[in-house]
């Protein structure tokens, strides 16, 4: 099952889309992320899975901290197909 995430950091945009791990989501919206913002060394991001709780409520759970980790072999077109840009703050 697809889960909504969203990537960014509180400088700069929010990246989101829906994939089926964590670890996926992760490497993808980081190479979005470094496409609009480049940086060698990385930058420093929060990513969030988008869910709804118990009662209704939809949330937003922080799932990982730290520097990007673009991990993947895409093209720059591939990775912004499955990535859209969010308007969170």
């Amino acid at each position: 099952m697809e889960k909504s995430y969203t990537l960014g950091n509180c400088l700069r945009g929010h990246f989101t889309g829906k994939f089926i791990s964590q670890e996926i989501a992760l490497g993808i919206l980081s190479a979005r992320f470094l496409l609009s913002y480049p940086n060698g060394a990385g930058r420093f991001i929060q990513m969030y899975v988008n869910s709804e709780n118990d009662f209704g409520f939809k949330q937003d759970l922080i799932c990982y901290e730290g520097l990007t980790r673009p991990n993947l072999d895409l093209s720059d077109a591939a990775i912004t197909e499955q990535c859209e840009r969010s308007h969170k703050m």
